[in-house]
């Protein structure tokens, strides 16, 4: 009984961790922009939520199918649905992308600062001085054809200070 007890509190325990992650997510042809945070559990599930500026809402669970990979599904306020598959980056950063319901893109980040989650989401480069990087500015290009991480300039999105 005591070993019973001792291993559903362990079950329990375990079941209770999580980490939670910024998510940054564009939905559309216009690129509608969605901010919020993504939670992984130690079971491989998650749950996703995230909010336009308009206050449109979008929330969805996702499961990782393979060791870096998973897929899931956003329901948004706005009557949009979305089928999405991701890819880890890290233990709590990746990108993922799919399509609404009606045939419109979704693309998002999570734990990826904005300059990171740029070349993801096909975003703007930020100019300020304090997030711009350095040299040659990074290409952007489509979250379908992930980016070669062997051929990724790490140095252009977190360049090391002069010493």
């Amino acid at each position: 009984m005591y070993r019973v007890l001792l291993t559903l509190s362990f079950a329990i325990l375990l079941a209770s961790c999580s980490i939670s992650a910024n998510t940054i997510g564009k939905v559309g042809r216009d690129g509608k922009e969605y901010r919020g945070k993504a939670t992984g559990y130690m079971d491989r599930t998650g749950t996703i939520e995230m909010t336009s500026a308009d206050g449109s809402r979008c929330a969805g669970e996702f499961r990782y199918t393979g060791t870096r990979t998973g897929s899931g599904i956003l329901r948004c306020s706005d009557g949009k649905s979305a089928q999405i598959q991701f890819n880890a980056l890290g233990q709590a950063s990746g990108y993922g992308y799919g399509a609404t319901d009606k045939g419109e893109p979704v693309r998002f980040t999570s734990g990826l600062s904005e300059l990171a989650a740029a070349p993801y989401l096909n975003l703007p480069m930020p100019s300020s001085p304090s997030t711009a990087a350095s040299g040659p500015a990074l290409p952007l290009t489509d979250p379908a054809i992930p980016l070669s991480l062997s051929a990724f300039r790490w140095s252009e999105v977190f360049p090391q200070p002069a010493i």
